[in-house]
């Protein structure tokens, strides 16, 4: 049976704690200077008030690298949106922060979904790449495959993964709907992700077909 997390739902679900992570954040940014730029700090300020931070690893080395690679993720997000309008420049970095600790929900409010070791992913629609790029950050043992229809957003998520060292994350460009009726697609994939890509109904339709 395909297991199809739904984004909307985990963020129902999580509402508290994007609201703590959220706060904490405009905390930790007033007086902050502008340039300052510690994306991997202010991550982990949301993290830890939303009881995320478990996601970065017992060890502290780990956690630390983790916390570097999902800083530089978001760091480029922010970079190519200016050309790209990847997420709303209007939200600016407590959007992209928020966007991320959406992205890690699975892991802490789902964890059946990763207790056996699934070895593939999709996410349709992948766009700014969440949630599947810091989910492949956290998630090394999975191969997880972008699928985005966009010929700039689909080149953005490959030079941003070769950026990231990211050699379990495949990038595609093309629709989720031909690819369900492609050979080699179809019944390939243990966990599938899309995230405001449409109604539920419409990401089962697409989604099905590939898990």
């Amino acid at each position: 049976m395909p297991r199809i997390p739904d984004s909307g739902s985990i963020g129902e679900v999580s509402a508290r704690s994007r609201r703590a992570a959220v706060e904490a954040l405009n905390r930790n940014l007033q007086g902050a200077d502008p340039g300052d730029g510690d994306w991997a700090r202010d991550i982990e300020t949301a993290l830890l008030a939303a009881a995320f931070d478990s996601v970065l690893g017992p060890d502290p080395a780990h956690r630390t690298d983790n916390l570097r690679r999902l800083g530089q993720f978001t760091e480029l997000v922010a970079e190519g949106s200016a050309d790209l309008n990847l997420v709303s420049r209007r939200g600016g970095r407590e959007l992209l922060i928020q966007l991320l600790v959406d992205s890690l929900a699975p892991l802490v409010l789902l964890p059946e979904l990763f207790s056996q070791a699934p070895s593939r992913a999709v996410d349709v629609g992948s766009g700014a790449g969440f949630p599947a790029l810091p989910l492949a950050i956290l998630c090394p043992g999975v191969e997880f495959s972008c699928v985005e229809a966009t010929a700039k957003r689909a080149a953005f998520l490959g030079e941003t993964c070769q950026r990231l060292g990211l050699s379990n994350v495949v990038c595609e460009r093309a629709r989720a709907e031909d690819l369900g009726r492609t050979v080699g697609w179809r019944d390939r994939f243990d966990l599938g992700f899309a995230k405001a890509v449409g109604s539920l109904a419409y990401v089962a339709e697409v989604l099905l077909p590939l898990d």
